[in-house]
């Protein structure tokens, strides 16, 4: 009984055994399949590699015959960065350069602004005008070639005898015949200097009709001095002066007869251009007067060297009666003496000394030439 127990675990033992090396087999047996499965996707995976690995060597190669290739041309694009780099180096420095400069034209923008305001506000005052016009005048003198204090004098008064006016033109220019020309500067320009780009039309037109009412009271001003009546054998009219041709724009944009009703006034308007020919003709006249003097002088010279020369003639006329009247009596002197003197001269002679002949002086031969007959 004990044995067949013995044998029946036995049995059971070994059932039991191969019942677990049966599985133990079969997961042998699985792990080896997936031991396959991973080889072959692993073998799998390797063959796709290696065609990677062919296909990145045949790229490499393309690559490094295409870089190849493009060497000079990577050189070009290396110069073209570096000139890229110097360009805009340059252009930090001119940026630099102009903002230097931007900053210089602002602040002399400022000083012009400042320098326009301060002029504006001197040229607001009647007597900074005045001396404006009288400079922009003296200007153009100087132009025209007049010398100062020869063809023209500044500030001559024509006050006159017995009253107590005393007007006082701004120039008048000398002219042949002691004859004088007045040109007055102080024409009123308070309206004109107001008008500023963009200003409304009507303010505009307010200050154009302001400017040539202005003149005309000027006009009227100089129509009452009378300069011409205070110089004698002077043109019969003033010169009114304007510094510049706008304010003779803007007053006949307003009124355009005022220019006509000057002239009826003897009074002529003249801006610095119109002032310059007038000069330069005043100029050639006494170009052509100094020449006509100068020719003058030469005919008084030439009728004074004349006179004397006829006085000179005279004088020299009588020494030649006066050598013709010696000769005569020097030739009466040796006939005289030939004829009455040395013959008995000869007689008493006893030591027999020869004594010398006396000539005649021939006639033609001391005949006396005049210079003029």
């Amino acid at each position: 009984m004990t044995s067949l127990l013995v044998i029946l675990a036995l049995v059971a033992g070994a059932i039991g055994g191969y019942a677990f090396q049966l599985r133990h087999l079969k997961d042998t047996q699985a792990q080896l399949n997936a031991a396959i499965a991973d080889n072959a996707a692993l073998a799998s995976r390797t063959d796709a590699a290696n065609e990677a690995r062919q296909r990145a060597e045949s790229q490499l190669e393309g690559s490094t015959a295409m870089v190849q290739r493009l060497a000079p041309l990577q050189d070009q694009v290396e110069k073209m960065r570096q000139s890229l780099i110097k360009l805009e180096d340059q252009q930090a420095h001119n940026a630099g350069a102009l903002n230097q400069q931007l900053d210089l034209l602002g602040r002399a923008q400022q000083d012009l602004t400042l320098q326009t305001r301060t002029l504006h506000t001197a040229l607001t005052s009647p007597s900074a005008r005045g001396v404006w016009g009288e400079v922009q005048l003296h200007r153009v003198v100087e132009a025209a070639g007049m010398l100062e204090h020869v063809d023209f004098n500044e500030q001559d008064s024509t006050s006159t005898a017995g009253t107590a006016s005393d007007s006082r033109p701004d120039m008048t220019i000398l002219l042949p015949g002691n004859a004088r020309l007045a040109i007055d500067a102080k024409a009123p320009l308070a309206a004109s200097l107001k008008i500023q780009p963009g200003m409304e039309r009507a303010e505009r037109a307010a200050l154009l009709a302001q400017q040539a009412k202005d003149l005309r009271a000027h006009i009227k001003t100089l129509k009452s001095r009378d300069y011409p009546s205070k110089f004698p054998g002077s043109p019969q009219f003033t010169v009114l002066f304007l510094p510049t041709e706008s304010i003779l724009t803007n007053a006949l944009e307003a009124d355009g007869s005022i220019v006509e009703d000057g002239w009826t006034s003897s009074v002529v308007i003249a801006t610095p251009s119109s002032l310059l020919a007038l000069l330069k003709t005043v100029s050639a006249i006494w170009g052509s007067t100094h020449v006509t003097e100068q020719a003058r002088k030469v005919f008084e010279l030439g009728q004074t060297l004349v006179s004397r020369l006829a006085t000179f003639d005279r004088h020299l006329a009588k020494v030649g009666e006066s050598l013709t009247r010696a000769v005569s009596a020097y030739n009466q002197s040796v006939a005289s003496i030939e004829s009455r003197v040395l013959p008995a001269a000869r007689k008493v002679d006893a030591a027999g000394n020869s004594l010398p002949e006396l000539n005649a002086i021939d006639s033609e031969k001391g005949s006396v030439r005049t210079i003029l007959s």
